[in-house]
């Protein structure tokens, strides 16, 4: 796994320009338009899981629901540094994030409905959206190089508590539904990915703004 996730930590530190996204309107994040998921999805009838497919837990339906949020969160937030960015590594980190987060989002909501539900009805907690809400704020708020760090600032919080759930996740998760598992375990090397880029990327600001200190200076 850690090389995997090293490829693709290059990747997202690495990525070359993206297009600009379209304006966003101020507020709570939005819902993610869904995406083909990776797998074909197995049909269920309304309420009831697929054949094979085990019902999910209401401690899987919450922690479902945040990792839904935060990929909302990452789809505005990616736009926003793609159309606010001050330097090109933010632009194309934001690029990134927005690509990976409709992509995980996209196979997240295959996976609920797999199991007789729809992403859209669950219960999203009020404190993630909130801070979510906050977190975007400030980043409109910002321009130039304050809007870069407030960026990385962001991404690294939502990266560090995204990587926490999953693991708990994963390891609350039956053995008998693998295919939640190994989403599970994919979307991880995408947050440590995103994580791992982020955490370059303040090094690399920090490494910027202390070459521009005059000598002597703390």
């Amino acid at each position: 796994m850690t090389a995997r996730i090293s490829r693709l930590a290059l990747g997202a530190a690495l990525a070359l320009a993206g297009a600009t996204a379209g304006a966003q309107t101020p507020g709570v994040p939005r819902p993610i338009p869904r995406q083909p998921a990776t797998t074909p999805p197995v049909t269920a009838a309304p309420g009831q899981p697929a054949a094979g497919q085990p019902a999910l837990t209401e401690d899987a339906r919450n922690t479902l629901a945040t990792l839904h949020l935060r990929n909302a969160f990452e789809v505005d937030a990616g736009q926003l540094a793609q159309q606010q960015g001050a330097s090109q590594p933010v632009k194309d980190f934001g690029r990134t994030l927005e690509q990976d987060a409709r992509r995980v989002d996209g196979e997240l909501a295959a996976l609920v409905r797999e199991r007789g539900q729809d992403v859209t009805t669950l219960p999203l907690p009020e404190h993630e959206r909130a801070g979510h809400q906050q977190m975007m704020d400030r980043l409109r708020a910002a321009q130039g190089e304050a809007f870069d760090r407030e960026l990385v600032r962001a991404a690294i919080d939502v990266e560090q508590r995204y990587v926490q759930d999953l693991k708990t996740m994963r390891n609350r998760t039956p053995g008998q539904d693998p295919r939640l598992k190994k989403w599970l375990d994919d979307t991880e090397n995408v947050a440590e990915a995103h994580l791992a880029a982020a955490r370059a990327l303040k090094r690399s600001q920090d490494g910027q703004r202390a070459a521009r200190r005059p000598p002597g200076s703390r």
